[in-house]
């Protein structure tokens, strides 16, 4: 991925984060937890597998988020 394009991201974010209030961030979803939970409950010759699809799915979100960013930019 661009180095730019996730700079560019790392810099909307953390604008936006500075913007939520308390209310806004009890809703954020701590992806981490969730993926740890699920690899520590799978058999151990699924969990590379699992662990690349969780892998995808966040490269998946951050593209679709810088695109959406340069959309409101």
């Amino acid at each position: 991925m661009d180095k730019n394009i996730l700079k560019d991201w790392y810099e909307f974010s953390q604008e936006h984060a500075q913007k939520l209030t308390q209310e806004d961030k009890k809703y954020l979803i701590n992806s981490d937890i969730y993926a740890e939970n699920i690899l520590k409950n799978i058999s151990k010759n699924n969990r590379k597998y699992v662990q690349k699809q969780f892998n995808n799915i966040a490269d998946n979100l951050m593209v679709t988020s810088v695109t959406r960013m340069r959309r409101i930019i």
